[in-house]
Formats: C-alpha cells, structure tokens, sequence
C-alpha cells in the first residue's frame, strides 16, 4: 500500500470512529428523552455516568449506556435514579430502558 492509500485508510476509520461516537451519545440520549416522553415525565437534569453507575454497576455490557436522572411527574414529585438503556447484546440497537429509582 503506498502512502496516500495508507493516509486514506486512517481517514476513513478516524471518519468511521466519529460517526460511530456520535450515533452512542446522541442515540443514548434521545432514548433517555423518550422514555420521559413516554412515562409521562419531564427530565430536569441527566447525567451520563461512565464510572459511578448506581445500581447498574456490575450489570451494564459495553453497548449500554447509564445515566443518573432527576424528574418531575405531572402531579410535580421529583424523583431521583438510574436509566440504563440498550440491550446485553444488542447495546443500542435494542430498544431496552431499565430504570432503578433511588428511595
């Protein structure tokens, strides 16, 4: 392989690393909303947790994500927990949304 083939090879994956970072963060993302959207919640703060996952520590696959939620129902509690979302297998290709609440 000469050199420019080389240089357009490591383009290519930087270009494919990105594209696939971006689609985790942004489809984690919009799957925490549309939960909420779905119970009937509205989000007031989301926290991506990378290290310190709560209640889904030992039990989150590489392909999950977890975040620390606050939200408010219609009546107006605010409540506190954890969404994991993806699938074991299928990470985020599967729809899958755990929540564990904090008491």
């Amino acid at each position: 392989m000469d050199g420019i083939g080389a240089g357009l090879l490591v383009l290519v994956i930087i270009v494919l690393a990105g594209v696939s970072l971006w689609w985790h963060f942004s489809r984690s993302q919009s799957m925490v909303e549309q939960w909420a959207r779905d119970n009937g919640l509205t989000l007031v703060e989301v926290q991506r947790r990378y290290m310190f996952r709560g209640p889904f520590w030992w039990r989150t696959g590489k392909g999950q994500a977890v975040f620390r939620v606050t939200v408010r129902d219609a009546s107006g509690q605010v409540r506190h927990g954890y969404v994991r979302v993806g699938g074991w297998l299928l990470g985020l290709w599967s729809d899958q949304v755990t929540v564990e609440w904090e008491e």
